[in-house]
């Protein structure tokens, strides 16, 4: 069972900060950027696989990859570019699907440079995910159409894609469960989804509604099981999330102030198009280097790289690199936000040992299972057991009106 009164203060702090996004739309975009820079590597992370925000973003800047480059980087990028535009659970459950699957697969293929090889799944596999995808596709719509607050029916719909799945696939789980949020989000947006036209980088449009950071949450102070089917696990998760959206609540104030002193005084002091165009670029992208900056906005590179020191000595940009070949630089919210997960990663290099019970217990996929028609039915009476909650809570502390 819930723990009601903390899932209904992680629905307000979650629409709180929803609200917030809306209300400047290129501010949201260019958290969205952040968090979900580094909601990808921590997806991976706890899966004890490392990968780095500035190894993700490496393309998007214009470098190209290098030989041998890690599987994890790659798998990052892709779990990046879902973030940014999830997709349309309701209209199109089975794209959402796919596209979270291929962005978390991770195979034990070395790639050699040449390419590597293809792995093809054997055909029991194919016929399982076949018939999962049929029990996703059937179900997870009605669960939006139902339009349960946002957090309660993502955790249901990721609950949904878990049963769906031959084997448990936690990193999949956690990209489904923020494009659900997303989709339950959607109608209560009002801005549209902003374009990046200055940097020519994965996903330039961004149209995601989500807040709710599960990999980020998870990660913090010590790695935490994702054991959906479990009311116990469930409330770590609602607790955890209560915590990353309090972080995340109190990053917004920097991060306007920083747009603010970004618009009023380093392009307002000094009347240039080539800092305006910057100021543009960096609300755009929250990591540059020399390169790319001069490619986007038609410098030199010496030319960029005076803009980025004239924006470091303001404190508008922070740099992360500690080398002198190659120097990158980032918006000093999301450094301290690399500062703070590659800390935390480090603290952090053992799962607990509740990860390797769940590993040990047997996982019957949905469409194998006779009673497949209880098991959804439990994850909608557990919507349902909230919802009740909920009511009983706001009922409980309704203003009372007095009579005149």
């Amino acid at each position: 069972m819930e723990n009601v009164a903390q899932v209904l203060l992680l629905e307000i702090r979650a629409a709180r900060i929803a609200a917030t996004l809306d209300a400047r739309p290129a501010l949201g975009a260019l958290w969205r950027r952040m968090v979900g820079l580094s909601e990808s590597a921590a997806s991976l992370s706890l899966e004890m696989i490392i990968a780095k925000e500035t190894d993700i973003i490496r393309p998007p800047l214009g470098l190209s990859t290098i030989k041998g480059e890690p599987q994890s980087a790659r798998t990052a990028r892709e779990i990046y570019r879902t973030t940014l535009r999830p997709g349309s659970i309701n209209d199109d459950p089975l794209g959402v699907f796919d596209r979270c699957v291929e962005a978390t697969r991770v195979t034990d293929v070395i790639d050699d440079g040449d390419g590597g090889y293809v792995y093809y799944p054997i055909d029991v596999e194919v016929q399982a995910w076949g018939r999962g995808r049929e029990m996703f596709k059937q179900m997870a719509p009605r669960i939006i159409r139902d339009r349960p607050p946002p957090i309660l029916g993502a955790v249901a719909v990721a609950r949904l894609a878990s049963s769906c799945m031959p084997d448990p696939h936690p990193m999949t789980e956690r990209l489904i469960f923020m494009a659900a949020e997303h989709e339950l989000r959607r109608d209560i947006v009002l801005s549209d989804p902003v374009v990046s036209s200055s940097l020519n980088v994965y996903e330039s449009k961004i149209d995601a509604s989500w807040v709710c950071p599960p990999s980020l949450a998870l990660a913090r102070g010590g790695l935490r099981s994702w054991a959906l089917d479990r009311p116990q696990m469930r409330n770590q998760l609602f607790e955890r999330l209560h915590l990353a959206i309090g972080r995340e609540i109190g990053r917004l104030g920097p991060l306007n102030a920083w747009a603010e002193k970004l618009e009023n005084e380093f392009t307002g002091k000094i009347k240039s198009s080539s800092r305006k165009a910057f100021a543009k670029l960096i609300m755009q992208t929250p990591i540059l280097d020399g390169s790319s900056t001069a490619a986007a906005l038609d410098l030199t590179e010496r030319g960029a790289r005076n803009l980025l020191t004239d924006a470091e000595k303001m404190g508008l940009v922070t740099e992360i690199t500690s080398r002198t070949s190659y120097r990158m630089w980032a918006v000093p919210v999301f450094a301290d936000m690399i500062y703070e997960r590659g800390t935390l990663s480090r603290h952090s290099a053992q799962k607990e040992g509740v990860n390797e019970k769940m590993k040990s217990q047997k996982h019957t996929p949905l469409a194998d299972d006779p009673d497949f028609e209880n098991r959804i039915a439990a994850i909608m009476s557990d919507i349902d057991s909230a919802m009740t909650g909920l009511d009983d809570v706001l009922e409980k502390y309704k203003p009372q009106r007095t009579r005149p």
